[in-house]
């Protein structure tokens, strides 16, 4: 998994603590007072939300930006693994919700 790579090797992330914070923003435990709290919604339409640790940040994009970041993914990969310091974004997942 690219990501999972990229979250251990490049970003010197704790998968456990990534896995706690991910799920805890979008399960359905979470209220939307705290998600809201640190909500935002962006220029493009995007919806912004911290987790509730403020680790990460979790943004909604259109099917059309996801495929187009996947073509990039390879790219992206291989420049984030040569240069894991790298001032572009970190990308630490993506995901689909029917």
């Amino acid at each position: 998994h690219i990501f999972r790579h990229l979250r251990q090797h490049c970003f010197n992330s704790s998968e456990h603590e990534y896995e706690q914070s991910v799920q805890f923003a979008i399960s359905s435990n979470s209220t939307m007072q705290q998600l809201s709290a640190k909500f935002s919604e962006g220029k493009s339409g995007a919806f912004f939300f911290m987790t509730p640790n403020s680790k990460f940040m979790v943004k909604t994009v259109k099917y059309s930006e996801a495929l187009c970041f996947l073509k990039m993914l390879p790219g992206y990969f291989e420049h984030m693994r040569k240069f894991p310091q790298s001032f572009i974004a970190k990308f630490y997942g993506l995901y689909g919700i029917k």
